[in-house]
């Protein structure tokens, strides 16, 4: 009901200069000839085509910043089409389960706030990831893998005592 809601005030009040200026990022005084959305658009097309056409992917380093030192950089802005493009299927397959897993158990361990924050906060960047390359980010990565790590430890550790 709340995302219906929402859903239905951002349709009745996109054509105002907040929406279009802040959240669709249209902005007709910005000067760009072409929009930021429509580079949205074609890295999603170009992350899936690659991703079908490679299996295996293209190799680490071949997407995102560090593309940009080759000759050809591509940005993909999506964290599992990045993963496939850089190491194919069976490195998205991969990489679902295990962030599956570790948010199965964390919520089996709700009880613990540490491991319910993982398990929301996993779910958080998980919906980010269908937008940006959330993981790409050292900072992010680093401390959610740990933070996941440590919840999951104590939760075997007070398990056992």
């Amino acid at each position: 009901m709340v995302v219906c809601a929402l859903a239905g005030g951002l349709l009745a009040a996109k054509g105002t200069s907040f929406v279009s200026n802040t959240l669709l990022h249209e902005n007709p005084q910005g000067g760009s000839s072409v929009s930021s959305n429509q580079g949205h658009a074609k890295s999603l097309q170009t992350g899936f085509s690659d991703l079908l056409q490679r299996p295996f992917g293209v190799g680490v380093g071949s997407t995102g910043s560090a593309s940009l030192y080759g000759q050809q950089p591509i940005i993909i802005e999506n964290q599992y089409l990045f993963i496939g493009h850089e190491i194919g299927w069976m490195g998205v397959i991969l990489f679902t389960l295990i962030f599956i897993l570790i948010l199965v158990r964390a919520w089996h361990g709700r009880y613990d706030w540490l491991a319910l924050s993982v398990f929301a906060s996993g779910v958080g960047l998980a919906i980010i990831g269908l937008l940006l390359p959330v993981w790409v980010d050292d900072t992010v990565s680093v401390i959610w893998w740990g933070l996941a790590a440590i919840a999951l430890a104590s939760l075997k550790t007070k398990a056992t005592l």
